[in-house]
């Protein structure tokens, strides 16, 4: 990740189970850092851990565009992440 405390601090909410507030501060890095693929890297994460795969697909996808040699691809493809709802 970004050495921005806001890709700091969503992480440390996803682990602490705090996935609604995780999604907020993500969203807050995407909207702060748009050119880092790491905070779309884990607001997909924090989606996907709160079994919402549509919004954790529309994540990855979006990592993939700005990262295309990334992570996000293999996410993609993996079935817990890649089904559509």
């Amino acid at each position: 990740m970004g050495n921005s405390p806001v890709n700091v601090v969503g992480p440390e909410l996803m682990w602490a189970g705090k996935l609604a507030d995780a999604v907020r501060w993500l969203r807050f890095a995407v909207e702060t850092y748009p050119e880092e693929a790491d905070s779309r890297m884990c607001l997909a994460g924090a989606y996907l851990a709160s079994g919402d795969r549509q919004n954790a697909r529309r994540w990855y996808e979006q990592a993939h565009k700005i990262s295309p040699h990334g992570t996000a691809k293999a996410r993609l493809a993996e079935p817990d992440a890649g089904s559509k709802d």
